[in-house]
């Protein structure tokens, strides 16, 4: 046959395939409408930002295509697969992988001709990233799976292709692969190269993409963990009203469950959340999952359909579902599915350090040996970075704590991982976190098949017992603690004082300068003080302070073993000395006092505790007390450790923190027992009224006339008339000190008295003290100039250092004393 006929040929049966398809042409374009309509509610519940496009292959395209692949397409209608084609251009990968999933539930898919793109590449190249599917409609489906769309059954039989990728992809694809790829002609490797490049760059910014997205959406739905209870029933009010004027935000219906959760709400997440299990939106299946087993007996039937939802949710991989699932099998001890679990929540998100930490744990208790950690370390340093970064923007709060307080001890630093766990256990605020602690600890207490290999593994162990029997004490629990405490020993007696700082022979001199400040501070404390054992630092202060008023004080001190290398028993100093096993002070000593208070029913939110200077061991002291709810003052200017957590950002804003200056009245009003509130609700404020009245008349001179506290009673802001109210219910206090009883007037021989000059001087300093430490208390610090905003005070020094003007303020308020309770019906008697 000549070149000719043959030419003539091709053109006849080219002609007769366009005339074919320009018949059949607007089934196609039915197609492509049915697409769009489609695909925009598959992509719905996934992402509200998106560009989703369909279209019918145009007639010339039909015909270049077919022209240009001549001989490759005997029958081109049914052999080209993509003469109706959709593409959709998302944020992230994980909503990449999120629609692929939808897709594949919803149409029947070839995929001989189907096509990941990047799987194509090997782990060196970079390039076109995309993914193709060819698609079909299921013809035994009277609707579209997932969706609200009958199915069109003119258009059964046909294909059509989907396009999935990012924007990012998108950019590079229309940029380089269709002008370098698909180029008429042979491309230069110089320019080839340079469009590698370049795939690479975006490649690396669609991961740091999807990674500030997953957080930003982490923040949205876990913020709740660490809001007040009272902050969390309003903010799901504010969603609930925002929820009916846009029913189907699942962004705002995620966040609600979240927070729902964390108060163990559960039947009402799952109110909320079943009609929105259509959608098959992985949170929505992840925590009505969850709910629904929490709320229900096991082997239930809502206990059964919450496992379902979490395995829908695991198919498309919601990494938090498929860590609650594994959670879920770790009460039913199955190790090894829980382990393949958090290997596969590791696998699919790798830079998530809950994933990691997860994962490391079963490995090392599976090896029985810390390898894993060895090869590992490049990653947990990375994500010990990204857990810090987390904490920094209260983003999966506590669990970034937990995470990096495991990583620490995992690689050798045992004091920063107390640190970590520290600050952790003080955010355990709400049911959701508590249970991150008890999950923490229960990992931590199956390592101990590397416990030896783990420097501070026992001091970790115990801090997170300690910290879970605070927070969920139970019969279990109380045994652990009961079986680590003292067996014989000292009986406290409330309250309890904690000194702790440097018992370094360097700083005798350092703490020498405290002594007398301490022994007056102590002068009326009846109860019993916890320090070190030996006769070094703050704990040889804590046994000079015994030895002062061995009548009114019992002291117990902590030390490991004695030995030639380290300080003796400060025998003299201490009713009792308590030794712990280790082989060199650490963190054991006050851990084991917190037990030894627990185990002798001790309420760790009364007790207190005051620090000098110190080293690492001494901010863990401080930390751990912070930790367990006690109340911590730090003295302002003492050095080293003492004055860094003042200002560490973890620790600073913590409300039982307080940094004082070294002033002894306001130690000896911290460390007294509480003041109750005067019994009388109406002499109470009738009282303080008066108060303020003679400050106003005695201070005209004194005081601007526009300074707020010098306001009438009626306008008096609610600061000054609370601090006017503590100060009237610590007037019992004052008087205590002078061995004096409050009693109605008609009780008492004594109709009148008076103050002397040393008493008045006396409770002057104390009222001084008083007030120090409540404006500290509220956030007060010193200021040159008093300034209500900034709440500022000249005045927020030690007593010694007042002016006399400022002096003879607290002077004359204690020498009215008599006046006042007489204006309530009140006076004294002496204590026999």
């Amino acid at each position: 046959m000549s070149n000719r006929s043959l030419v003539d040929q091709k053109q006849k049966w080219l002609l007769a395939q366009i005339k074919k398809y320009s018949s059949s042409r607007k089934k196609y374009v039915d197609y492509e409408v049915f697409l769009k309509r489609t695909l925009k509610e598959l992509v719905a519940p996934v992402t509200k930002l998106s560009v989703i496009d369909a279209r019918a292959k145009a007639i010339p395209s039909f015909a270049a295509k077919v022209l240009k692949k001549i001989g490759k397409y005997k029958d081109p209608l049914k052999d080209m697969t993509d003469l109706c084609g959709a593409r959709i251009i998302l944020q992230t990968q994980e909503q990449v992988t999120a629609v692929c999933e939808r897709i594949k539930q919803s149409f029947t898919i070839d995929w001989a001709n189907s096509l990941d793109a990047g799987s194509r590449l090997k782990t060196t190249e970079f390039g076109y990233r995309s993914i193709h599917f060819i698609v079909s409609i299921k013809e035994d489906e009277e609707f579209i799976p997932g969706t609200t769309i009958p199915a069109p059954k003119h258009l059964f039989g046909l294909r059509a292709e989907i396009q999935v990728r990012t924007f990012l992809e998108h950019s590079w694809a229309d940029f380089c692969h269709d002008i370098i790829y698909k180029a008429q002609f042979e491309v230069p490797e110089k320019w080839k190269r340079e469009g590698a490049t370049l795939a690479a760059m975006l490649e690396q910014v669609d991961h740091q993409f999807t990674a500030i997205l997953e957080d930003l959406g982490r923040y949205a739905t876990s913020y709740g963990v660490y809001l007040s209870n009272e902050e969390i029933e309003s903010k799901i009010s504010q969603l609930q009203f925002v929820l009916q004027q846009d029913t189907n935000n699942l962004s705002l219906v995620n966040q609600m469950a979240q927070m729902m959760i964390s108060l163990e709400h559960y039947t009402e997440v799952i109110a909320l959340l079943t009609p929105y299990e259509e959608t098959q939106d992985s949170n929505v299946l992840n925590y009505l999952g969850l709910s629904l087993i929490r709320q229900n007996k096991k082997n239930s039937r809502e206990y059964k359909k919450g496992l379902k939802c979490l395995k829908t949710s695991m198919a498309l991989h919601n990494v938090e579902a498929i860590n609650n699932y594994a959670f879920h099998l770790k009460q039913e001890l199955k190790n090894t599915e829980v382990h393949e679990l958090y290997q596969r929540a590791y696998e699919i998100s790798p830079s998530n350090p809950t994933c990691l930490a997860n994962y490391l744990s079963y490995v090392i208790m599976t090896q029985k040996c810390l390898a894993s950690v060895t090869l590992l370390k490049p990653h947990i340093l990375k994500s010990i970075k990204l857990s810090r970064d987390h904490a920094d923007v209260q983003l999966n709060i506590p669990q970034a704590f937990f995470d990096m307080g495991l990583f620490y001890l995992l690689i050798g630093q045992p004091y920063e991982s107390l640190n970590a766990f520290t600050r952790a256990i003080s955010l355990c605020s709400h049911p959701l976190s508590e249970l991150m602690l008890k999950d923490c600890f229960t990992t931590i207490k199956k390592l101990n098949v590397v416990g030896a290999e783990l420097d501070g593994y026992e001091s970790v162990y115990r801090l997170l017992l300690i910290g879970l029997y605070i927070h969920r004490p139970d019969p279990e629990l109380k045994q652990e603690i009961m079986a680590l405490a003292t067996k014989k020993g000292l009986s406290v007696s409330t309250p309890v004082v904690m000194l702790a700082g440097g018992c370094d022979s360097k700083q005798e001199n350092a703490m020498d300068t405290y002594r007398e400040m301490l022994l007056k501070t102590f002068e009326h404390f009846r109860g019993t003080i916890i320090s070190g054992g030996t006769a070094n630092g703050i704990s040889k202060l804590a046994g000079d302070i015994k030895q002062k008023y061995p009548q009114n004080i019992k002291s117990c001190g902590y030390m490991p073993a004695p030995s030639s290398s380290r300080p003796q028993v400060n025998k003299k100093g201490f009713n009792a000395v308590r030794q712990t096993k280790g082989q060199d002070f650490s963190p054991l000593e006050p851990l084991q006092a917190w037990i030894d208070l627990l185990a002798d029913g001790k309420d760790p939110r009364q007790v207190k505790i005051i620090g000098i200077n110190g080293g690492r061991i001494a901010v863990a002291e401080y930390r751990m007390a912070l930790a367990f709810g006690a109340s911590v003052v730090i003295i302002k200017g003492s050095g080293l450790e003492a004055d860094k957590i003042l200002v560490d950002p973890d620790w600073m804003e913590n409300k039982n923190l307080l940094g004082l200056p070294p002033d002894m009245m306001t130690l000896k009003v911290f460390i007294l027992p509480e003041v109750p509130i005067f019994k009388n609700k109406g002499k109470r404020e009738n009282i303080a009224q008066i108060i303020h009245e003679v400050y106003r008349q005695e201070q005209t001179r004194n005081v601007a006339e526009k300074d707020p506290s010098m306001t009438s009673w009626s306008q008096l802001d609610e600061g000054y008339k609370e601090s006017n109210m503590q100060q009237v219910d610590h007037i019992a206090a004052k008087l205590e000190l002078l061995g004096y009883a409050l009693v109605p007037i008609g009780k008492s021989p004594q109709r009148d008295w008076n103050l002397s000059v040393y008493e008045i001087e006396l409770l002057a300093e104390f009222e001084h003290g008083r007030w120090l430490l409540e404006k500290i208390r509220a956030g007060w610090r010193y200021g040159k100039e008093k300034d209500l905003q900034k709440k500022t005070n000249p005045c927020l020094i030690p007593w010694g250092e007042l002016s006399e003007e400022e002096k003879d303020k607290d002077r004359l308020t204690v020498k009215k004393i008599p006046q006042y309770l007489k204006a309530a019906g009140l006076t004294v008697v002496k204590k026999v």
